[in-house]
């Protein structure tokens, strides 16, 4: 098997949400996964894209005894049934383009599409109209099997970086919220928490980053020390949907009253109970109008909101 082809079970975990505790009784009741070598806890990329196939699946309403252990092929047609906007998102010119770029290591042909689409938008239409379509279209092509996952991470890092340089460049308005950004100490993805500090600080906010991995209680110390309005958060789709509003519940009781928690990302979409004083956002436009919200809602004079 080429070194390509190799996931181990860290990295299966953090890519698809399932644990080793989980797939382990999926193994004794349907036979799967296996794991590819004998010599340690490995698996083949196969098997993570039936996985993480799997994992979307459940999301929409099956369970796994209807599913787990069925071929990729079995999967995917599934999948087609369910994800009916895959097609569109794809169809994306700009992501498509990107995608083509990524698929033939092109990283310098991709940075300088990824630089013109930046010429004559703001930052937040930036991040909205180009960088979430193509977050979104690079799922659906690893999904399709058309790119890997260092495709995947290799994108993201040319993203992180370029949007990294572009907060450097922003100044927060006066008397704008002052947000507090971090991701749990179990989800290590950055790129989501970044589109949204680049949508927020656009607008006008203050934003401090404490990056992915913060152990809750010092994003709620920051939060204090900080005197910050509201606490923004992101999970990933691979973050396991049962632990989001558990660990909301925990920072929320953790922080002063008055405060407000921003969620989003795959991993918030799913919550059912919702939560007081919690939003989540299903996408950054919305969350950039609730910013404006908040902020005409703390004005003082109210007649000149729109």
């Amino acid at each position: 098997m080429k070194p390509s082809q190799i996931i181990t079970a860290t990295v299966l975990e953090l890519e698809t949400g399932f644990s080793n505790d989980l797939l382990r009784k999926w193994r004794m009741r349907y036979g799967f996964p296996v794991f590819a070598s004998h010599n340690g806890r490995i698996y083949s990329a196969e098997q993570l894209a039936q996985l993480r196939l799997i994992r979307r699946l459940i999301d929409d309403g099956f369970r796994p005894a209807q599913i787990v252990g069925k071929t990729l092929k079995e999967l995917d047609s599934l999948a087609s049934g369910c994800l009916g906007d895959e097609a569109l998102v794809m169809a994306h010119p700009f992501s498509r383009q990107a995608i083509d770029r990524l698929k033939a290591y092109d990283l310098n042909g991709l940075k300088t599409l990824l630089l013109q689409a930046r010429a004559g938008v703001t930052l937040s239409e930036y991040v909205c109209n180009v960088i979430s379509p193509l977050t979104s279209a690079m799922g659906v092509a690893w999904v399709r099997n058309e790119i890997g996952i260092h495709h995947e991470h290799l994108c993201t890092g040319i993203l992180v970086s370029l949007l990294s340089a572009e907060l450097l460049t922003v100044s927060p308005t006066p008397d704008f919220p002052t947000i507090v950004f971090g991701t749990p100490v179990d989800e290590p993805h950055l790129l989501g928490l970044l589109m949204a500090q680049c949508v927020f600080a656009d607008l006008g906010a203050n934003c401090i980053s404490l990056g992915p991995q913060v152990p809750v209680h010092e994003i709620a110390m920051t939060v204090h020390a900080c005197q910050a309005d509201i606490v923004a958060v992101s999970f990933s789709f691979a973050y396991p949907k049962r632990l989001v509003r558990p660990w909301l519940s925990k920072l929320q009781g953790l922080l002063p009253p008055g405060k407000v928690i921003w969620a989003g990302g795959a991993g918030a979409a799913g919550i059912r109970r919702k939560l007081p004083d919690v939003r989540i956002f299903s996408d950054l436009v919305l969350a950039g109008q609730h910013l404006e919200q908040f902020v005409c809602g703390r004005s003082a004079d109210v007649a000149q909101c729109p």
